[in-house]
């Protein structure tokens, strides 16, 4: 089941400060392959376990991203409704930023 998401006055201003965090912007370029389990995006981000699971809290929170548990494991993936606008939009910033010349 998605997550609704209802944007209201102030609302807007949160969404963005989410998404100002470059971990936060790496985690959902990391699931844009797919849904995965902390301990495979600590590995693929080269990040800690604690930071990792502070901004996949936040992500969920504001419905980002979706979160399922399986035995010990949780696994996250993205909420294509709300988060796939903002997926395309940092993947393409990202690959422009990549691939802007350097100034000489």
């Amino acid at each position: 089941m998605s997550k609704q998401i209802i944007v209201r006055n102030g609302a807007r201003k949160e969404l963005f400060r989410i998404l100002a965090n470059e971990v936060r912007l790496d985690i959902l370029a990391c699931l844009g392959g797919g849904e995965k389990n902390v301990s495979t995006i600590m590995k693929e981000l080269g990040l800690g376990q604690t930071l990792v699971s502070h901004n996949l809290r936040k992500l969920v929170k504001v419905g980002f991203i979706n979160a399922r548990k399986e035995g010990n494991f949780r696994f996250y993936s993205l909420n294509k409704e709300f988060s796939g606008p903002f997926y395309i939009l940092i993947t393409a910033m990202d690959g422009h930023l990549r691939h802007k010349p350097k100034k000489k």
